[in-house]
């Protein structure tokens, strides 16, 4: 027979490890809601972790516009950032504003699909609108690959 400590022990790591290993936990995951969520024509900066290779962006309940920044810590080497698809619906539009450019920024739609922009000084700002209805979640695959 089991010993009761034991099996409740047992259960207690096992959900310690489960949830050290989410994504809640993962620097590399960008998590933009709560209170401070933007309004509908609102402007929110989200920042990724500068060490950061690949991660994610999982918008809950997305309203407005986020900016999202993109940097390395080494800010001598020049990088592309691709993005692919996740769960939820897309963005209603997104746009690359590095250094000053405003250019569409094709919003990838399949799980095999990805796009990609480069760097302007170490660093690469997009902004992505919200999805066109109201939704509980979208999530986007970001990774940063270096170009020099």
């Amino acid at each position: 027979m089991s010993n009761p400590v034991y099996l409740t022990l047992g259960c207690f790591v096992s959900l310690l490890v489960i949830v050290h290993s989410s994504p809640f936990n993962d620097p590399c995951t960008l998590m933009p809601n709560g209170p401070a969520l933007p309004g509908d024509d609102e402007i929110k900066d989200v920042f990724t972790t500068t060490s950061c290779l690949n991660g994610s962006i999982w918008w809950n309940y997305p309203r407005g516009t986020l900016r999202v920044h993109f940097r390395y810590t080494d800010s001598s080497k020049e990088f592309r950032v691709c993005l692919k698809s996740g769960i939820g619906p897309s963005f209603r539009a997104a746009y690359d504003v590095t250094g000053g450019k405003h250019k569409v920024f094709p919003v990838p739609q399949g799980r095999d699909e990805e796009q990609c922009t480069e760097s302007v000084a170490a660093e690469i700002i997009l902004l992505v609108e919200q999805p066109p209805f109201q939704t509980y979640m979208t999530l986007y695959d970001y990774k940063l690959e270096f170009i020099n």
